[in-house]
C-alpha cells in the first residue's frame, strides 16, 4: 500500500506554507470561538446568581425593617397612654392628669408669668402673723388665695413652704415658731382642696437669714415664709 504524503498533494513549498498557515488560522479561530462561547456560558451561569444574592439581601433588609416597625407598633398598641392624652405612655408620664411635653416626662413646662412669679416672691413678706404666734393676719389671705390659684393651674406640681425668723429670742423657740407658721400656711391650702401630697413644709428658725439681724428692717425681712413651686 502506498503511503499518503503531504508533499505528494502540495508539490511546491509555497503551497505547503499557505496550507499550513490556513490551518493555523482555522485552529486559532476555532480556539477563539470555543473560548468566547465558554466564557459567555459561564457568565450566564454566574450573573443570575450574583443578581439573585443582591435581591435576597435587599429583601431581607426590607423584611427586617418591616418586622422592627411591626414590633414597635405592637408595643405601642399595648402601652396605655396617660389620661391627659398628651401622647406620653402612662408608665412614663409623671403628670398623668395634665397634658405636657414629651421631653419633660409628660409634664407641662412651667412658664410662670411675671405676675405669678411676683406673687410667690411677694408672699415672703406679705404673709404675716400675730406677734410671736403662728396665727395668720387677715391681710395675708389675699396673697395666699393668689398662690392657691397658681396651685390649681398646675395640678401636677408641688409647693414647698419654708418658715424663717430673725434671731431675737431663743434659737429653739424660733425654730418651733418658724415650723408652726409654715404649717399654718400648709393648713390654709390643704383645707381648700389642695392634696396633702402636693404640699410640704419645714421651719428653719434663724439659721437662714437673707438680711442683717442688726437692724429692724433686716429682722423684718428675715421673718418670712417662702413658697417654692416645683415638679
Amino acid at each position: 500500500m502506498n503511503k499518503f504524503l503531504f508533499s505528494d498533494v502540495f508539490k511546491s513549498r509555497d503551497e505547503r506554507n499557505t496550507v499550513f498557515l490556513a490551518f493555523l488560522v482555522l485552529l486559532f479561530f476555532g480556539w477563539l470561538i470555543y473560548h468566547l462561547g465558554f466564557s459567555s456560558e459561564q457568565t450566564e451561569r454566574e450573573t443570575p446568581t450574583a443578581i439573585s444574592d443582591h435581591v435576597v439581601e435587599e429583601q431581607s433588609k426590607a423584611l427586617t425593617s418591616d418586622l422592627h416597625g411591626a414590633v414597635i407598633a405592637e408595643e405601642a398598641a399595648h402601652k396605655p397612654k396617660g389620661q391627659d392624652e398628651d401622647g406620653v405612655y402612662a408608665n412614663n408620664d409623671e403628670c398623668p392628669k395634665k397634658a405636657g411635653a414629651k421631653d419633660n416626662d409628660g409634664c407641662p413646662i412651667i412658664e410662670i408669668k411675671d405676675k405669678e412669679k411676683a406673687t410667690l416672691e411677694l408672699a415672703a413678706t406679705a404673709v404675716q402673723f400675730q406677734l410671736n404666734k403662728a396665727t395668720l393676719k387677715s391681710n395675708s389671705f389675699l396673697v395666699l388665695h393668689d398662690i392657691l390659684k397658681i396651685l390649681k393651674k398646675y395640678p401636677d406640681h408641688h409647693l414647698s413652704i419654708e418658715g424663717h425668723t430673725d434671731n431675737m429670742g431663743a434659737a429653739a423657740g424660733n425654730l418651733r415658731l418658724s415650723k408652726d407658721r409654715a404649717a399654718a400656711c400648709y393648713d390654709f391650702f390643704s383645707t381648700r382642696g389642695i392634696a396633702a401630697n402636693r404640699l410640704d413644709y419645714e421651719g428653719y428658725g434663724e439659721t437662714r437669714p437673707i438680711a442683717s439681724n442688726n437692724t429692724s428692717a433686716g429682722r423684718a425681712t428675715n421673718r418670712r415664709v417662702q413658697f417654692n413651686l416645683f415638679r
